[in-house]
């Protein structure tokens, strides 16, 4: 960390970036020009699938707030599923530089002491893309969770998660419109899902793994094409 005579504290989270935190509270990230090119090149991020897997990835982060660019993950599971059946499991704490708010604490149930001695997240993210290779990933509201690990991919290690995607949230509203919210918890309790722990990444995965599943019976049940 350095000062200089505007008052601003510098932070330099590695070589490619500088984040930089004002007296007034204000957070700014700086990137590298490789960075911000490669940011721009949308073209190898993953594609958004309107389709049925049997073979897949469901994945499931917490965070600390909303903007990958402001805030930070906090929790990574995911389940490896071969023919709809769960083979293997990834979950690990990821340390914060910042304090986790009450709000997320009362959230998730994620406290400050869980995530202190936790490994970064720039040495949780090898392991995780090892655990989840060129599968395509399962999610709810998937969009953010990729948007999280994009950015984290981008920031520690120049690259993009390119993998392709199946949102569950997309689905559900394509196919249960008179639900009254397509929240992971309300459809979770339509379908008589266990929620307990809702809020914890690996439960959350579980949860939506389950959903999956009543999707994908629903879907071939009805003959509906996607």
């Amino acid at each position: 960390m350095g000062s200089n005579p505007t008052g601003r504290a510098i932070f330099f989270r590695n070589e490619i970036s500088v984040r930089v935190f004002d007296d007034v509270g204000s957070d700014f990230v700086f990137y590298s020009p490789e960075v911000r090119l490669a940011m721009m090149d949308v073209k190898k991020k993953g594609k958004s699938l309107l389709a049925t897997p049997r073979d897949y990835v469901v994945v499931d982060i917490e965070t600390t707030g909303l903007k990958p660019k402001s805030y930070e993950v906090i929790e990574i599971a995911a389940l490896k599923v071969v023919n709809h059946r769960v083979i293997d499991e990834f979950q690990t704490l990821v340390s914060s530089y910042e304090d986790i708010d009450e709000f997320i604490i009362n959230l998730t149930g994620i406290t400050n002491d869980m995530v202190k001695d936790a490994p970064g997240i720039e040495q949780v993210l090898p392991a995780f893309m090892e655990f989840l290779g060129d599968s395509i990933i399962v999610g709810h509201s998937v969009n953010f969770d990729i948007h999280f690990l994009s950015h984290n991919m981008l920031f520690h290690f120049q690259r993009h998660l390119s993998n392709d995607f199946v949102d569950t949230l997309r689905l559900s509203r394509r196919l249960f419109p008179n639900q009254p919210n397509h929240k992971l918890i309300t459809l979770a309790k339509y379908f008589n899902l266990d929620t307990t722990g809702y809020h914890r990444a690996l439960n959350d995965c579980y949860m939506t793994h389950g959903l999956y599943i009543h999707i994908c019976e629903h879907i071939e049940r009805e003959g509906i094409e996607l």
